[in-house]
């Protein structure tokens, strides 16, 4: 029973440095590491919260322009519909122009 605590003991013994300054590096060593993976964890967090808020404002950015692109499509269609409207009033209306008269027109210009 008593077998397990022994063998951790000689094991510590054995590990552990058996002077004052090697102790002291050995603890200097734990603690910088501790610190390191620290500050590495917490970096880590906050930049992914970083990463993803300006992924985020990117995509809104992006989806703005093809929403501001597919308005101007439309704006121009819809302009274009008015304009082939308005010069086919006439012809809808029966004032369709002779032959003739297009050919006059078309001289002029």
């Amino acid at each position: 029973m008593r077998i397990w605590p022994n063998r951790m003991r000689r094991l510590l013994k054995t590990l552990l440095p058996k002077t004052l300054l090697g102790r002291l590096i050995l603890g200097t060593g734990v603690g910088w590491s501790v610190l390191v993976i620290a500050i590495l964890w917490v970096s880590l967090r906050g930049g992914s919260g970083l990463a993803e808020e300006i992924n985020r404002a990117h995509l809104n950015y992006e989806a703005s322009l093809i929403a501001r692109n597919i308005q101007q499509s439309i704006s121009l269609r819809l302009d274009t519909l008015k304009s082939i409207a308005t010069s086919q009033a006439g012809v809808l209306q029966g004032d369709v122009p002779l032959a003739e008269d297009a050919i006059t027109m078309c001289r002029h210009v």
